[in-house]
C-alpha cells in the first residue's frame, strides 16, 4: 500500500440530542475558532459521523449508527425530528440520555469517500463485540474516484483517532 502524508482527520465529539443539533455548526465553530478550516470541513464540506448509545451503565455494549451527509447540522436535526416517526432506532437514540455523536471530517472528503468511509466503518463495528445493534446496513461501494488511491490510509487514521475517543467502540 502506498504511503501518503495526508493531514489528520478532523473528529468532533457532541452530545447527541435536539438542543445540541439546533446548536451544531455553532458548536463547532466554538470549538475551532482558531482554525477556520476545521470549522469549514465539518460544517460546510461532507462529513461521516457515527451515533452511539451505551445500552448500560458500564458502556459495554452499544447501539451504533453509521452515517454521512453534506450538511451535518440538517442531517441530525433530520434524524431527531422526521426519522423517530418511522424508525425505531430513531426513536430510541431521541429518547436515550447518553447518546454522543462523532463527527468526522477531512480535507479529502468527497462524496464518493464519505460513502466508502461509511462502508468501512460499518464492516469494521459490525465485528466489534461491543456493538450489540448497528442499525445502518445499507452499503454504497464506490469504485475508482479522485483520491481513493488514499482511502486505505486515510480509513486507518480515522479508525485510530476514533480508538483514541473510545477504546471499546473503536479497537485497535
Amino acid at each position: 500500500m502506498p504511503t501518503f502524508d495526508l493531514k489528520e482527520p478532523i473528529i468532533y465529539k457532541t452530545d447527541y440530542n435536539v438542543e445540541t443539533a439546533g446548536q451544531l455548526d455553532n458548536k463547532i465553530r466554538e470549538k475551532y475558532v482558531q482554525d477556520q478550516e476545521k470549522r469549514m470541513l465539518l460544517t460546510e464540506y461532507p462529513t461521516v459521523y457515527v451515533i452511539n448509545d451505551p445500552i448500560d451503565k458500564k458502556e459495554s455494549q452499544y447501539t451504533v449508527y453509521v452515517g454521512e451527509t453534506n450538511d451535518i447540522q440538517r442531517r441530525t436535526l433530520q434524524h431527531l425530528d422526521a426519522d423517530p416517526k418511522k424508525r425505531d432506532d430513531f426513536f430510541n437514540f431521541k429518547n436515550s440520555k447518553n447518546v454522543s455523536m462523532y463527527v468526522i471530517g477531512h480535507e479529502h472528503f468527497n462524496k464518493s469517500m464519505t460513502l466508502d468511509i461509511e462502508n468501512r466503518l460499518m464492516q469494521y463495528l459490525s465485528s466489534v463485540p461491543a456493538v450489540k445493534h448497528l442499525n445502518n446496513r445499507r452499503h454504497n461501494d464506490q469504485n475508482k474516484y479522485y483520491d481513493s488511491t488514499e482511502f486505505d490510509a486515510l480509513f486507518d487514521q480515522i479508525w485510530k483517532k476514533l480508538g483514541r475517543n473510545n477504546k471499546r467502540l473503536f479497537p485497535a
